[in-house]
């Protein structure tokens, strides 16, 4: 497939990219922090990012977004550049290709893309960095910037290969880039600043750290699933009002049935007519619709 090469090309040139800027990344010092993280720990704080999506409700729509800045900016502070790299590669292979099982030219996107944002964040933060201390104000500005840079560099390959895969981006989608982008990452940033100046202090408040964020994620999809559920009842409930007023036919019957288990993702339907003293009971289910009198 010819979209499939160039997508193939892409992935070549962003690895033969972070290849080249990882040299340069080696070659930095890094935090002198007052412990080192394992990589594994870090590789299971992307896999958690990954997989743990954040629904974000933004002008009647929906959006999936993950928060890999805090386990980013965490590395920054408490790895070496090679480990924070290699977590980073681990975790995407583990949550996108074992779990998600991603497809060969999928995957091999996100890692290179993933990499590459990677070794960007730490030329910057190292960079600024060099005299400084990370739980200090400037310390601060310098992992937002390293985070906005790993943020922008990931965002700009999404949008090539949507560019070559699908179409041209449109206005819409990059203004809501735009408007959404920032926001996520100042939020990230903000709760990884945290958990560095914790951690800085006291290396075993991570599990403090990590029983609120468990928390506070297993809150959110309590939240989201009861937000859904009551949004695809109010629209169950104005498509019904709608053909309230409508002669009931089979057809109607059909598109009401497929409707209430497209809304309510059931396996089954049933609708309950009355026509004088006599019912009929229409049911749709994976077999088909029938009725019964």
């Amino acid at each position: 497939v010819p979209r499939e090469r160039w997508v193939w090309l892409l992935i070549l040139g962003l690895a033969g990219l972070t290849v080249a800027l990882s040299g340069a990344a080696v070659h930095l010092p890094g935090v002198q922090a007052p412990f080192r993280l394992p990589w594994p720990v870090v590789a299971a704080g992307f896999v958690v990012a990954d997989l743990a999506m954040v629904h974000i409700d933004f002008r009647d729509q929906s959006y999936l977004a993950n928060f890999q800045e805090i386990p980013l900016t965490i590395g920054l502070v408490f790895c070496s550049p090679l480990s924070l790299l290699a977590a980073r590669l681990a975790g995407t292979l583990v949550s996108m290709g074992a779990k998600n099982r991603q497809s060969p030219v999928k995957l091999g996107f996100n890692l290179a893309q993933q990499g590459l944002n990677t070794v960007v964040a730490e030329i910057i933060a190292y960079h600024l960095l060099l005299h400084h201390s990370p739980v200090s104000p400037f310390g601060w500005v310098a992992l937002m910037a390293a985070g906005a840079a790993s943020r922008g560099v990931g965002d700009a390959c999404i949008l090539a290969v949507m560019w070559i895969t699908v179409s041209r981006p449109t206005l819409s989608m990059l203004s809501e880039l735009v408007v959404a982008g920032p926001a996520l990452l100042v939020t990230s940033v903000t709760l990884a600043l945290i958990c560095v100046d914790v951690l800085w202090v006291n290396r075993w408040a991570a599990w403090m750290i990590l029983l609120v964020l468990g928390v506070a994620a297993f809150v959110h999809v309590l939240h989201h699933r009861l937000r859904r559920r009551y949004k695809n009842l109010v629209r169950l409930y104005d498509f019904t009002g709608e053909v309230a007023a409508v002669r009931p036919s089979p057809e109607l019957a059909a598109q009401i049935l497929e409707q209430a288990r497209a809304i309510l993702r059931a396996s089954r339907a049933s609708l309950l007519l009355g026509e004088g003293e006599s019912f009929s009971r229409t049911l749709l289910d994976d077999g088909g619709i029938r009725t019964e009198r």
